[in-house]
């Protein structure tokens, strides 16, 4: 018990400060087909579009107004922008990437991943174009550097404690560049508890987050946001996460560098998260 305590530190954080705000910045109309749902923005401000009705993944160059198209981008499939100029997108069924420029043209032969483990493909998370993140639920219990070059695994986190991921479905990870992180749900859903737990960890140390509900959630180096009803929370895992009210209810979100991106009726918003 002794080692246990000592390689991991366990805070459970659930304040919540307000005094914050969005301020609309700037909106655009797009002309996309009703068939396409808003899935992710960059840095350069793309928006990226996914049609479950097509199978295709459509980008939008706002400073261009260029439009460019993926086919065979279907819900088994997930896009990783590791950067801009630089897009994964890994087959979840198949256990393989292949790799993109900004125009959404191939630039490298795929490659095929974990031909001799067992790996749950939503617990993989692309960080480089060298390495991914995964977490070896069934052997280790730890989060694994894996360079996808040579199909080799590098560097082992120290296995998280058991007793911590038991009673839970492990959903989703993410790796900023001191950390990582895995998302819990709860295997009994309750109005009356914490359905969903964020656990980081930190060199030897171990911090978790208890979140009662959340609807849409999502990454961002060193922060975690989610959205649960007319609410936005914003978490930068040092201080008490942000309350923010919605400005309006959307069809889709996301947020990057503390801007709220607000998809509705055609019309993309673009939100700053400012003090009152």
């Amino acid at each position: 018990m002794y080692r246990l305590i000592k390689l991991f530190t366990l805070f459970t954080f659930m304040p919540i400060v307000y005094g914050q705000q969005l301020v609309l910045t700037d909106s655009i109309t797009l002309d996309v087909s009703d068939s396409y749902t808003f899935y992710q923005a960059d840095i350069f401000n793309s928006f990226y579009f996914v049609s479950q009705k097509d199978n295709s993944l459509l980008k939008y160059d706002k400073n261009s107004n260029n439009k460019y198209i993926l086919q065979n981008f279907d819900s088994l499939k997930k896009l990783f922008i590791v950067n801009p100029l630089f897009l994964v997108v890994l087959d979840k069924f198949n256990n393989i990437l292949d790799f993109y420029d900004d125009k959404l043209i191939s630039t490298q032969d795929r490659i095929s991943i974990f031909s001799n483990q067992i790996i749950n493909p939503e617990l993989i998370y692309v960080k480089n174009n060298r390495s991914l993140l995964y977490f070896d639920e069934l052997k280790s219990e730890s989060f694994i550097q894996y360079d996808y070059r040579v199909q080799k695994d590098i560097i082992s986190s120290n296995a998280l404690p058991h007793e911590l991921l038991e009673n839970y479905i492990k959903k989703d990870i993410y790796s900023s560049k001191q950390s990582k992180f895995i998302l819990l749900k709860s295997k009994e859903f309750s109005n009356e508890s914490n359905n969903y737990k964020i656990v980081k960890q930190n060199n030897k140390n171990v911090y978790t987050y208890d979140i009662p509900h959340l609807d849409i959630y999502g990454w961002n180096e060193q922060n975690f946001y989610w959205i649960n009803k007319d609410f936005l929370y914003y978490y930068d895992f040092e201080n008490a996460p942000i309350q923010i009210r919605l400005p309006m209810v959307g069809g889709k979100y996301y947020i990057l560098n503390k801007y709220l991106f607000l998809w509705k009726s055609k019309v993309m918003y673009l939100y700053k998260i400012e003090t009152e």
